[in-house]
């Protein structure tokens, strides 16, 4: 549950870096976010002389005259035109690329705005060196968290898979002692048996330990399952199938005195699948 939830904001967050935050930032640029009112209408070449003279936005690139005649400034992600009416003055951005770098010029057309707004108003109430570098580290550090979210996520669906690698694990690991107590079961197995395959798994509130694989019994090629319980600290074997159907327990017990090497007693002939 925690792992779904932890992937759930994972992907949340992701859109919301990719996607929603950039129709954020285009719809405050559509709603006025680049523009401010003058105490005085002002012409062109008055403005320009004034952003000539204070304009302290860290990546200004060029300013010049566009063939309007309207002063224009090379950004980081674009050039922007500064257009009045009356007293408002705008600062225009062209958005008609891809999502991401509309995002970018809008956040930095809003940026510059602030710059360019303190020049002529010095007590606004905006603080454009803390929009540029909330704009400048905005991509860096959500692709930091991603990364970090990514991981937390990955961790934590390993550790919730790992209490069933544990559970194979106190069988393979572990003897059958009335057989040997110097040959792990998972050795024992995985080299008689072709084809072993081990899995964990709960049936209500039992572990339980299933191995399949194949042998040869009475010169015929079969399919081996064998299901352990797990009981705390200890296991026992709970069932064996040979080609779907439970073994009596004499063709069981001289199954496992051939993999452990031992006199098969059972009436059978059984061997290694190799």
């Amino acid at each position: 549950m925690i792992g779904t939830i932890m992937v759930l904001a994972v992907v949340v967050y992701l859109v919301w870096m990719f996607w929603g935050r950039a129709f954020h930032m285009i719809g405050q640029y559509k709603k006025g976010g680049s523009q401010f009112k003058l105490s005085e209408p002002l012409d062109y070449e008055a403005i320009y002389q004034k952003l000539k003279e204070g304009l302290q936005y860290p990546d200004n690139r060029n300013l010049f005259y566009d063939e309007f005649g309207q002063p224009s400034i090379a950004g980081r992600y674009g050039t922007y035109t500064i257009h009045t009416e009356d007293t408002l003055l705008t600062v225009q951005a062209e958005t008609n690329g891809k999502l991401n770098k509309n995002m970018r010029q809008t956040e930095e057309v809003m940026c510059l705005a602030a710059y360019i707004r303190k020049i002529f108003e010095p007590a606004a109430p905006v603080n454009p060196y803390q929009l540029y570098k909330r704009m400048r580290h905005a991509r860096r550090n959500g692709l930091i968290i991603s990364v970090v979210l990514i991981i937390a996520a990955a961790a934590y669906s390993m550790a919730a898979l790992s209490p069933a690698l544990d559970d194979t694990a106190k069988v393979r690991n572990a003897y059958l002692s009335q057989y040997s107590t110097t040959v792990t079961v998972g050795d024992a197995f995985d080299n008689f048996f072709g084809s072993p395959k081990w899995k964990a798994y709960e049936e209500g509130t039992q572990e339980r330990v299933d191995f399949q694989g194949n042998c040869t019994y009475s010169g015929e090629q079969v399919q081996v399952r064998i299901v352990f319980g797990i009981y705390g600290d200890t296991f026992q074997v709970d069932s064996v199938q040979i080609n779907g159907k439970e073994a009596p327990a004499l063709i069981s017990a001289g199954l496992f005195s051939a993999v452990y090497g031992e006199t098969d007693s059972s009436g059978g002939t059984v061997s290694s699948a190799e």
